[in-house]
This record gives C-alpha cells, sequence and structure tokens, in this order.
C-alpha cells in the first residue's frame, strides 16, 4: 500500500487562513487526547494580505494543522470508524473580526507510527530535540511498518504530519472538496 501527506491548496477566491496560537500543540503532534475545546477556543482569522478572497474552502493547512470544513469531517467520520481521531471545533473570523463559520474542526490524530525509514529520509532532528524530526532530504516511508488497519495518522517523531493511505486519499478527493490536496513523500523534505 502507498501512502500521501495530507495538504492543501487554495483555489481563486477563497480565502487564506492566517496562522494562529495552539497552546501546547506539542501535545497534538503526539497524539495525545486532549479536551474537545482544547481548553481554549481554537480561532483562525482570514489573512488580510488577501482582502478579496472570503469564500470557505473545505480543506485548509496552516502551521502542520488541518482544518477541515463539516462536509469533509462527516466523510473522514464515515471512511474510517475506528481509528482515534478527534475533531476540534474551529471558528473561522472574517477581515473584519466577525465569525464566517463555527462549522469548521482540526483534524487531530491520535493513530501514530513510526514508518519512517530514517536512512533513506536522511532525517534532520531537532537540536533542541533529538527525538523529534524537523527535515528530511525526501521522506521514505515503509509501508510495511503501517499496520493494515490504520489509513490515516501521524508520524512518530514527526507528528506534525498526517499521513493517509492513498486508498483513502482517493476516496475523498473523488467527492470534490474544495482545497484538499495530498503530496508524493518523496516531494516533501518539512518545508
Amino acid at each position: 500500500m502507498s501512502y500521501l501527506l495530507w495538504s492543501a491548496h487554495t483555489e481563486p477566491g477563497h480565502c487564506v487562513l492566517a496562522s494562529t496560537i495552539i497552546d501546547d500543540v506539542d501535545r497534538l503532534h503526539l497524539g495525545e487526547a486532549v479536551p474537545a475545546d482544547f481548553g481554549q477556543p481554537i480561532e483562525y482569522p482570514m489573512n488580510d494580505l488577501f482582502p478579496d478572497d472570503i469564500e470557505l474552502s473545505d480543506n485548509y493547512e496552516r502551521a502542520g494543522q488541518i482544518v477541515i470544513s463539516k462536509r469533509l469531517k462527516e466523510a473522514v467520520e464515515k471512511g474510517l470508524k475506528n481509528h482515534h481521531l478527534q475533531f476540534l471545533p474551529v471558528t473561522i473570523r472574517n477581515h473584519k473580526g466577525r465569525v464566517a463559520s463555527k462549522d469548521y474542526f482540526l483534524l487531530h490524530s491520535q493513530d501514530m507510527c513510526d514508518c519512517i525509514d530514517q536512512k533513506k529520509s536522511k532525517v534532520r532532528w531537532s537540536p533542541l530535540n533529538k527525538k523529534k524530526i524537523i527535515r528530511c532530504e525526501s521522506l521514505v516511508i515503509k509501508p510495511d511498518a503501517v499496520p493494515k488497519s490504520l489509513s490515516l495518522f501521524r508520524l512518530e517523531h514527526w507528528g506534525s504530519n498526517i499521513v493517509v493511505s492513498k486508498a483513502f486519499a482517493d476516496s475523498l478527493l473523488k467527492q470534490k472538496f474544495v482545497g484538499l490536496s495530498f503530496v508524493e513523500p518523496s516531494k516533501y523534505n518539512g518545508m
């Protein structure tokens, strides 16, 4: 089986989200269960660099976090009933600071998998945390290291990345979600 990294792209006229601060984001990257409200409201403002883009997409990626619409959430839930997933409520605010939507969620996978071929990927470890990867030359995933039951998971040692099976990615892409895309691991280096 082959695997892809969950990603996003922006369609013309659709807003870009600005970054937001999420306290203790490392808990997400470690796959830990968190309170439903994560102890804080999670809000993403529309990026003011693109003031004319106001349409909402189904999928966003910001600083390693995946933000999905209610419609995409329902498709993920339906397709991955046996996975350990949390959907943390997200509010998107428009350029004037008003609520544009409360029907968005942070996709939080608690399933972790140690499947990176560290030698072939030529990983670079964080100088501050010797158990955390910050870069690689070209990500190589060992398919035999992934349990057959996992179609979506976080990478052990690089938990800001969410990986999906190609089969599950294809099933989502057929549903034409706006902004949804996936990246071949070999084309990813952490940047």
